[in-house]
């Protein structure tokens, strides 16, 4: 069972609640943030701006991308670039069932791909079967700076 929390990058707040709602439903434990835009998703994830606080936005460890196509793509491809996040798994909805986005999407470390379900019942099947998945292992955490000083000035 997840229980870390699942952050939400959908654009559209009516899909968003209806999706929050599904993975209630399928036994993912909250909360749920809710971020509307890529430039909201990265601030989330660097504990910038309004995210600064992780006790009250910690880091996800299930993220669910349902932004358009090409910025989920580019979401996906920053976020699998920094070592940091790559405990997080990432299912991306997109707008239509194509191959080719399918195929996009997990070469880029997507562990899920699906068309957006039209309707609540197949959005709680979807979400079900995330839930069987089971959580990715937690990101190792970071030295503390001055740990992480000594060990680089000893691969020096």
């Amino acid at each position: 069972m997840h229980q870390d929390p699942v952050l939400v990058a959908e654009a559209n707040a009516d899909y968003a609640w209806v999706l929050r709602s599904a993975l209630a439903q399928a036994g993912f434990q909250p909360p749920y943030p809710v971020v509307e835009c890529p430039e909201a998703l990265v601030a989330y994830l660097l504990g910038e701006a309004t995210f600064v606080n992780r006790k009250a936005y910690p880091l996800p460890s299930f993220l669910v991308l349902a932004f358009p196509a090409p910025v989920q793509f580019e979401m996906l491809r920053w976020i699998r670039s920094r070592a940091e996040y790559n405990h997080i798994q990432i299912a991306v909805l997109t707008e239509a069932e194509r191959e080719d986005e399918a195929a996009m999407a997990r070469n880029l470390g997507a562990q899920f791909c699906h068309p957006k379900p039209s309707n609540r019942t197949r959005l709680v099947r979807l979400s079900k079967r995330w839930m069987r998945s089971g959580p990715r292992p937690k990101a190792p955490k970071p030295l503390p700076v001055r740990e992480a000083g000594r060990l680089a000035r000893r691969k020096a």
